[in-house]
């Protein structure tokens, strides 16, 4: 199926707005991660990985209206949502960041947790 068959399914099903954002929402978390990411040091990620033990997500610094929002505009197909991809959008705007998931299991065990919580989180609200 293709984009404008999905786009036509969610809005006989779900408002306009909810199925665009719905629709775009791996544009809008992978815009989220960099922007948060950008220009942060090795030292820096390092630390806000130590100070967080890798649990939860990085919604958490959000309130929980606003978490609830955004995951309720996520979609139902979180395939993509992979290690691969939000090391992918960390690295984009933090080389630093990618050194310090490149060197350590720990880091990388804990961001895989983080994925596992988000995607725990979206099925929760559904």
């Amino acid at each position: 199926m293709g984009m404008l068959e999905d786009i036509t399914k969610k809005i006989n099903t779900t408002s306009i707005a909810s199925a665009i954002i719905s629709e775009f929402f791996p544009e809008t978390l992978g815009g989220f991660i960099t922007e948060y990411f950008s220009g942060m040091s090795a030292k820096e990620f390092y630390h806000l990985f130590k100070n967080t033990n890798g649990k939860g997500t990085i919604l958490d610094f959000l309130d929980e209206q606003t978490q609830h929002k955004l995951l309720s505009f996520a979609p139902d197909d979180l395939s993509w949502l992979t290690f691969e991809w939000v090391v992918d959008k960390i690295g984009k705007e933090s080389p630093g960041a990618l050194s310090v998931i490149a060197s350590s299991p720990s880091v990388r065990d804990g961001i895989q947790r983080q994925i596992d919580e988000f995607k725990r989180r979206k099925i929760l609200i559904l």
